[in-house]
């Protein structure tokens, strides 16, 4: 089911990439499209970009897209803590504004 996704991209102490909501406690594992890839980069912060290389997301801002609920037995590599559940990313996000 499509739905409509917003929140801040976050990355928890163990290197996961997930989604802080809108309500309190709302965290939701990502599970992006094949060939998205996060990096670290020298100065520490984390960008996630789409098979193209562009960078499409930034730990510390806000994305919005549609998704859905990830079917149960989604394989996730890993998952942050407090997850309230992963949310799949349907749509092709915008390169990353300045």
């Amino acid at each position: 089911m499509e739905m409509a996704v917003s929140g801040v991209v976050r990355v928890d102490a163990t290197g996961c990439v997930y989604l802080e909501g809108n309500g309190p406690n709302v965290v939701r594992d990502i599970v992006w499209p094949a060939g998205y890839t996060a990096s670290r980069e020298p100065d520490g912060s984390v960008t996630i970009a789409n098979a193209d290389g562009v960078v499409v997301a930034a730990a510390g801002r806000r994305i919005e897209f549609g998704g859905g609920s990830a079917p149960p037995g989604t394989n996730l590599n890993c998952r942050a803590q407090s997850s309230t559940g992963a949310i799949m990313l349907t749509d092709v996000l915008p390169p990353l504004a300045d």
